[in-house]
């Protein structure tokens, strides 16, 4: 514990000591919320309009349509970045992917979802959800017109929530309980999240929470998850506590969602995982045991609190997410340094030398070399800000975004040979402003640059222009 203590950075730490005064100076007790993730409310819709979604159903079900239509259009300095740039590798100079910049439109990142609620049985309330985005697998000879052009839908969430007096039960696929993922941390930004540096990820799961309280309150969940190796038998278990202050809201975005009223709160949360890894050899008969664990810690902090749905001139809202953990790069967005386990010794000099084949995915663990299994550590910062001008008629705000990770072990555990294709350190900021044209049109510009550290010594540089519009229905 000293040694998280010691990497807490003095930001997030001062953001978390402000939150946890002004919960505890402002408690109260009413009905309980919605006990997965927090009710984020939509706005405005100014003078009348309706609210985004189409719901229809008789006395009992209701079903409710929505999502948004989406195009992006991104030029990179570099030939590095897909889409979503994340946590994915850059190209050094002096490469022809490092030196030369890329332009790409795409439609992918549109979305729709369906959400279904039954019938009230006594005190339990169901709701299930679907929802889909085109960011699909694709075939690995598909053409650069069929890549950009034909999106394959991909499964974002798929779940069933009971609501029940003494507990809440979710079952399927959702944001995971490790980061507290869909509860209202995510920062702004025009750029595909997760951001560098920032747990976001999504699994098939069942969790079990209770919140207790409503306009201060406390939710505390825990989960068992898709273990990130199948073949290690054992799932992921996860955990996290949660406060809110719903008397103390802010005007926040998600990403490049609608804006919404968030309240001021504090997330802790942590993951354990087992793996069991072939052991190293060509033709292995035993598996080589760890385990791997993450905590982190998120706070959301409306320094100028909104009044009301229709609140968005001058209004000031802060996120902040520090996590530390080792053998969990699968829950950053496309994170793994460029890691891979080291070729086996071929001391014969065979023409086809021996092969490893890992039963794990890459990032998360490899062999030193000494043979020994070990996990890959990771830590990780990301610091947003949102800011509302005071400006009629439209709704105009800006975000800023600082994110770094970085890795203490990634090239100890790297064979010389191969540490000119790993980055042990990534920064990123972000810059992005955001027109809302109408309560159903948004446009936005963000202009982002990432920043590695490989494990040669030198450090490429990525600089993205990323415009962004949205239909939201």
């Amino acid at each position: 514990m000293s040694q998280l203590l010691r990497w807490i950075p003095p930001i997030p730490s001062v953001l978390i000591a402000v939150v946890l005064t002004g919960a505890n100076a402002h408690a109260a007790d009413a009905p309980d919320p919605p006990a997965v993730g927090v009710a984020i409310e939509q706005g405005p819709p100014p003078s009348g309009t309706p609210p985004s979604g189409t719901e229809t159903g008789g006395e009992h079900w209701k079903m409710r349509i929505d999502g948004f239509v989406e195009l992006d259009a991104m030029h990179d300095s570099t030939q590095s970045f897909l889409e979503a740039s994340a946590n994915t590798p850059i190209m050094p100079r002096g490469t022809y992917a490092g030196d030369n910049g890329r332009t790409q439109f795409t439609g992918k990142n549109s979305r729709i979802g369906l959400t279904v609620e039954a019938p009230r049985y006594h005190s339990i309330e169901t709701t299930g959800q679907l929802s889909f985005d085109l960011f699909g697998l694709q075939p690995t000879d598909a053409t650069e017109n069929d890549f950009s052009v034909i999106g394959t839908m991909r499964l974002r969430k798929a779940y069933l929530l009971l609501r029940t007096p003494i507990v809440d039960i979710l079952v399927g696929q959702y944001p995971d309980l490790f980061g507290w993922g869909d509860a209202g941390f995510y920062p702004g930004t025009v750029a595909f999240l997760g951001a560098v540096g920032e747990v976001y990820h999504r699994d098939p799961q069942l969790r079990i929470s209770k919140t207790v309280g409503h306009t201060f309150g406390v939710e505390i969940a825990a989960a068992a998850v898709r273990p990130a190796q199948r073949d290690a038998e054992v799932p992921d278990i996860e955990g996290g506590i949660r406060l809110f202050y719903q008397g103390w809201r802010g005007r926040a975005v998600q990403g490049n969602d609608r804006p919404g009223l968030v309240p001021l709160s504090l997330g802790i949360s942590g993951l354990w995982r087992h793996f069991a890894v072939k052991e190293y050899l060509e033709l292995p008969r035993a598996a080589r045991k760890t385990t791997g664990w993450g905590v982190a810690i998120n706070a959301l902090l409306p320094i100028i609190p909104a009044r009301n749905d229709d609140d968005f001139s001058n209004r000031l809202t802060l996120t902040a997410e520090f996590s530390i953990g080792t053998g969990v790069a699968d829950r950053y967005s496309s994170l793994t340094g460029g890691s891979e386990f080291p070729a086996l010794p071929n001391p014969k000099g065979l023409v086809i030398p021996p092969l490893f084949i890992p039963n794990v995915d890459s990032g998360l663990v490899t062999y030193d070399a000494d043979e020994r299994l070990r996990t890959i550590d990771w830590r990780g910062l990301v610091i947003g800000a949102q800011y509302y001008l005071p400006i009629p008629v439209v709704r105009v705000w800006v975000t800023g975004l600082y994110a770094r990770v970085d890795s203490r072990n990634l090239k100890e555990l790297t064979p010389l040979t191969n540490q000119g294709g790993i980055f042990t350190k990534a920064e990123y900021k972000d810059v992005s402003l955001f027109v809302g044209v109408t309560p159903s049109v948004q446009v936005g510009l963000s202009c982002q640059v990432t920043d590695q550290q490989r494990g040669n010594g030198t450090s490429p540089q990525n600089t993205r222009v990323h415009v962004a519009t949205n239909l939201f229905f």
